[in-house]
């Protein structure tokens, strides 16, 4: 009895081990071994655009040779970002328009980060202050477009407009108030030549992502072949190029289209009721973050125009007016490397070194119970900014994606100053080390949530002064929306 009940058993499990390597290997011919990498579509066209109100906390803990300090910030507020990205044989190009406005509370001096999409703001920073208010809106603009000749040889050619306008009130610690107003234009003209070409692959992935929910479901009538699944991803990407002022009949439109082809490619189940509801909700969720493939080296000049005035105001009748114009002119040279490891993960690599030579023209004066006070001053600067950065992506699902990057950077800078005829030399170097991970989760295929951290560690030496070592932690929870 027990020996019929060990071959029973043995027999049982011979069949378990069996239909489970069959289906691993079913699985890895059916969709693992298909390279998303090696897809290209030329013809793209994406609009998008999203809302993401924002909530934000930060800690800074900064030291030098002689004190020590805790700062603290938190910040509330929301950006608007429209973005598109057209792509044929000839020309990719690229534009997105960012816009933010943040209400931002920090203590002991520390200014709050209002417009969300830098690491930190640090400028106002300052030990005797006590209270910090701030709002902000912000606008950035960012332009490229590249031509392509033959050996995926290329011309760059970019345009970066972005305005800042802060208003901030402080209190003292010993009781003085003060308002101050700043606002700062700045225009970039990057200009690249270069070799090379980057492709969107997320067609290909979403592709991969609606199969591998319906074989799941065993909806699949059939094996897939990677040429099918290439062909698939093909006619997602021209789906999604479908646009309609409606957007309900712009979703009827999609899903008909790609219902459609499934069924006269007798790829699916139609039979089974499940196949509509699953299908539905795949595509739906179209795990939105753009995952691109292929590689680049390029080099060129970036010039740059930064105009900014400042005002303030205190309780002690002093009054702070300056004027800003700053001309920078730098030699870029950039590696970039987008690599797509599988259907999970992503790792994206940075490389950039930049000289660069820029004047600064400084005019401010002072009116106080003193008298007025005049200052007058030029800075020229050459720098080279040198900076290292990678990315990993884990794609864990659709609904369910992981960030994590890390970088770090070096600028030396020689400064030759001239201020009321006194000519001051100076020669300082900084370096920042920084990491930071997000958590992101759709809720439902408009929206989203991220828990983001980051932290870094500054470190600063000029000549003349001495060494500045900050460390900055902070966390932020964000909410996007997203409209097509």
């Amino acid at each position: 009895m027990k020996s019929h009940r060990f071959y029973a058993l043995r027999h049982a499990l011979v069949m378990a081990c069996f239909f489970a390597f069959h289906a691993a290997v079913y699985s890895q011919t059916l969709l693992d071994s298909f390279d998303i990498a090696t897809f290209a579509r030329p013809d793209l066209r994406r609009t998008t655009a999203m809302v993401e109100p924002h909530f934000y906390f930060d800690n800074l803990n900064t030291a030098n040779s002689t004190d020590k300090n805790t700062h603290i910030a938190t910040a509330v507020g929301g950006i608007y970002m429209g973005t598109k990205f057209v792509n044929t044989i000839k020309t990719q190009s690229q534009q997105s328009h960012t816009a933010s406005v943040g209400l931002g509370y920090g203590r002991n001096g520390y200014s709050a980060n209002t417009n969300f999409r830098s690491i930190s703001q640090f400028s106002g920073f300052n030990n005797t202050l006590g209270h910090v208010l701030r709002i902000a809106p912000y606008y950035r603009g960012q332009f490229s477009r590249k031509n392509f000749k033959e050996n995926q040889r290329f011309f760059e050619l970019g345009l970066t407009p972005e305005v800042n306008h802060r208003f901030t009130w402080i209190k003292r610690k010993d009781g003085v108030k003060s308002n101050l107003h700043d606002v700062s234009v700045n225009l970039g003209i990057p200009l690249y030549l270069g070799k090379g070409r980057i492709e969107l692959v997320s067609d290909a992935w979403h592709a991969v992502e609606i199969l591998e929910v319906l074989d799941k479901q065993q909806l699949l009538k059939r094996r897939i072949s990677n040429e099918e699944i290439y062909g698939f991803a093909s006619r997602i990407a021209e789906i999604k190029n479908f646009r309609n002022t409606d957007f309900r009949l712009e979703r009827v439109a999609e899903f008909e289209a790609l219902t459609k082809y499934l069924v006269d490619n007798e790829m699916v189940k139609t039979e089974d009721y499940r196949f509509f509801a699953h299908l539905l909700d795949a595509w739906e969720f179209e795990a939105f973050t753009q995952r691109f493939s292929g590689k680049e080296f390029k080099y060129g000049i970036v010039p740059d125009i930064t105009l900014r005035n400042s005002s303030s105001k205190s309780s002690n009748l002093a009054v702070f007016e300056e004027g800003l114009f700053q001309i920078d002119f730098a030699a870029r040279v950039e590696w970039n490397k987008y690599r797509p490891i599988n259907k999970r993960w992503q790792k994206n690599t940075f490389r950039s070194i930049e000289a660069g030579y820029f004047i600064n023209r400084n005019n401010s004066s002072i009116t106080n119970s003193n008298g007025d006070l005049e200052d007058n001053s030029q800075i020229n600067r050459i720098s080279v900014h040198f900076n290292w950065e990678n990315e990993l992506q884990f794609l864990y699902s659709q609904r369910t994606n992981f960030f994590l990057n890390y970088r770090f950077t070096v600028t030396p800078i020689l400064s030759m100053e001239r201020e009321d005829g006194i000519d001051r030399d100076s020669y300082s170097i900084s370096s920042v080390l920084a990491g930071n991970f997000t958590y992101r989760y759709y809720f439902s295929p408009q929206l989203s949530c991220d828990l983001y951290a980051n932290a870094n560690i500054f470190y600063f030496q000029v000549s003349d002064v001495g060494k500045y070592i900050r460390n900055n932690n902070f966390i932020a929870f964000r909410t996007s929306y997203r409209f097509f």
